[in-house]
């Protein structure tokens, strides 16, 4: 678990320590990595929980596909340690418990989006699905 956690950080050319020149707005990512990685939960959530409150209008200041790229290696890292602290079976027990499928992406539940495409460890609602696809139109043009 612990190379999960290396391999989301190396990606955003960092290490645990936070080497990367981090943009201010995203820094609270960064910080809830960290927490996640050192086993405190509750600070962690707490740093997510606050850094998304303040920086909610600002969207036109930072670039999507490093904001995306920062909550990919957030979720690597939350996902890492959940299973290294409680196991594999989490997962399973939790599966077990959905009676409907969840975007992995944005949380819509079945019964909010038009539909959702579900696959073995994942799964993305139509409204994700076109986001992805206006934001690779726009680098292909861009």
């Amino acid at each position: 678990m612990q190379e999960a956690i290396e391999i989301a950080l190396e990606e955003l050319n960092m290490d645990v320590n936070g080497t990367k020149e981090t943009p201010a707005e995203l820094k609270y990512i960064l910080e809830c990595c960290k927490a996640f990685h050192e086993k405190r939960y509750e600070d962690a959530l707490l740093l997510l929980k606050e850094g998304l409150r303040e920086n909610v209008g600002i969207a036109d200041k930072i670039e999507t596909a490093e904001l995306i790229t920062m909550f990919r290696t957030l979720v690597t890292v939350i996902e890492s340690s959940l299973d290294s602290d409680f196991g594999i079976e989490l997962r399973k027990a939790v599966r077990l418990e959905r009676k409907e499928a969840v975007c992995s992406f944005c949380g819509a539940m079945e019964s909010e989006a038009k539909k959702i495409v579900v696959g073995p460890s994942a799964s993305i609602c139509n409204k994700c699905i076109e986001t992805c696809s206006q934001t690779i139109k726009r680098y292909e043009s861009g």
